[in-house]
């Protein structure tokens, strides 16, 4: 079952929701403090970190609020909730009330159970000012020590020519693809494959013979450098579908253009050796 698409398009449904103004381009402190308003709204979006996505979101007048999820399988994730005032000054969040869960799912997608690990959690986030780079430093277990995300603005490309799902959706989507990719977790791959799937060129038809196809192989140095650069805003795309990296992944919606629902599917691993 598609168990973290199901998810991941629920988060971006919630990244939609945020009461924020589109991102404009004039830096956090200046102009957007002197209009009233919320200077995190320069910083909203989703970032990604292989396995983990950051989403900010405005809260308030000046505080900003962030939601990480980080992978550990298919079925179950962990989430940090936390909030905090942004100082303009050093582009920075300090964070007093972080909420970290542990959750799982159950086969249709539906959250199974949500376990609370601890309340109260410390530490910072800070924002680059040139680019949509944040940095994650976590004091209460140390799981994000100087843990760079890379992003993009809400304002996501609309890929309506190959998809009927929302650029958000699109691009949280392959952002957790990209996680699985360059963690080389072909189980995960493996579950989001529309068969036959091409492997480096070669057809395969079903999900056992892809399993065993990528059982102990790696990530080409070339295919790992063109998917860490790989923003998973603004892909290219064409009637083959959408492409991630130099082509290390090819996605394509099969429901295109029909009554059912939109789903992404991989038709194409490459960079694999």
């Amino acid at each position: 079952m598609k168990k973290m698409l199901t998810l991941l398009l629920a988060v971006v449904m919630t990244l939609s929701l945020a009461a924020c103004a589109a991102k404009n381009d004039t830096p956090a402190g200046s102009e957007a403090a002197e209009d009233s308003q919320n200077p995190v709204m320069n910083f909203v979006g989703t970032y990604g970190c292989d396995r983990a996505t950051m989403i900010v979101e405005c809260k308030g007048a000046d505080a900003a609020q962030f939601t990480v999820t980080w992978s550990s399988s298919a079925a179950t994730h962990a989430e940090w909730t936390m909030s905090g005032k942004l100082d303009t000054d050093k582009l920075t969040v300090d964070y007093t009330d972080c909420v970290k869960k542990e959750v799982t799912f159950n086969e249709d997608g539906s959250v199974a159970s949500e376990n609370v690990i601890y309340e109260n959690g410390t530490g910072t986030i800070s924002f680059s000012a040139d680019e949509y780079v944040l940095t994650w430093d976590d004091a209460k277990e140390h799981v994000a020590d100087d843990m760079v995300f890379v992003g993009g603005t809400v304002e996501a490309t609309d890929y309506s020519a190959v998809t009927a799902m929302s650029g958000a959706e699109v691009e949280a989507f392959a952002a957790f693809l990209k996680g699985a990719y360059l963690n080389e977790e072909w189980d995960v791959i493996a579950e989001y494959v529309k068969y036959p799937v091409m492997v480096n060129g070669t057809a395969i038809e079903d999900e056992a013979t892809l399993l065993e196809t990528l059982k102990d192989k790696h990530v080409s140095d070339a295919s790992f450098s063109a998917m860490t650069q790989e923003r998973c805003t603004d892909m290219f795309f064409n009637g083959q579908g959408i492409c991630m990296g130099d082509g290390e992944l090819w996605l394509l919606d099969p429901n295109y253009m029909t009554d059912e629902t939109p789903v992404l599917n991989i038709v194409a691993i490459n960079g694999v050796e």
